[in-house]
């Protein structure tokens, strides 16, 4: 229960596909947050278009969610700094085979901060042993001109690491997607896929 309540928190304070509500119209918890004095609060709003966060040195995020025992979604996913992404669905998605698309570049530079804020190029090079029935999710920042792939089996990493997984998923939510490309189209520089996994919900109806 705590970490889909963390999920639902971390996947809607991400995306700015939504538009804006005004106070009358806030929720239970938007009403008690509005009834509570807030002395330290950032008032300057900052709209989407003015995030440009670029002193991240991250160039490409990549993830990569591989078969287990059972119904795990199985793709790859990899973004670039400018917004362009491949995406590769193999079993248990909603869109299978090769496809590219866009996502807004401030979605990307927003994810590659708090990538780099949280840390990601000092995880561990992986968590827990692939071998059994568990998933297994692949990681991957380019930052600097330096590539790391962490793997996470059956979510042996620390929280942070899931919640990382969970962010580069989300993005796909703000996807626009082109068609799909024919069988055996060039999808240069794929993270290599190894072992076993599953999904979050979030990639997940997942295109």
């Amino acid at each position: 229960m705590h970490m889909k309540t963390l999920t639902t928190a971390v996947l809607v304070a991400v995306c700015f596909c939504a538009s804006g509500a005004d106070i009358g119209v806030w929720g239970e918890i938007g009403q008690a947050y509005s009834k509570i004095p807030h002395p330290d609060v950032d008032l300057p709003n900052r709209p989407p278009a003015a995030i440009t966060l670029t002193n991240h040195g991250i160039t490409q995020i990549g993830i990569e969610r591989s078969a287990c025992y059972g119904m795990c979604p199985v793709y790859t996913f990899v973004l670039n700094r400018d917004g362009t992404f491949r995406y590769k669905g193999e079993a248990f998605v909603e869109r299978m085979g090769m496809f590219t698309g866009t996502i807004p570049v401030y979605e990307f530079n927003r994810l590659a901060q708090y990538l780099k804020d949280s840390g990601y190029m000092e995880l561990r090079d992986g968590y827990g042993a692939p071998g059994d029935d568990g998933e297994t999710v692949f990681t991957t920042v380019v930052m600097n001109g330096t590539r790391k792939v962490v793997m996470d089996h059956s979510y042996s990493g620390p929280p942070k690491l899931w919640a990382m997984e969970q962010l580069i998923d989300h993005v796909l939510v703000c996807a626009k997607w082109n068609a799909r490309q024919p069988d055996g189209a060039a999808n240069g520089g794929q993270p290599t896929r190894s072992a076993t996994n599953s999904t979050s919900s979030a990639a997940g109806s997942r295109r």
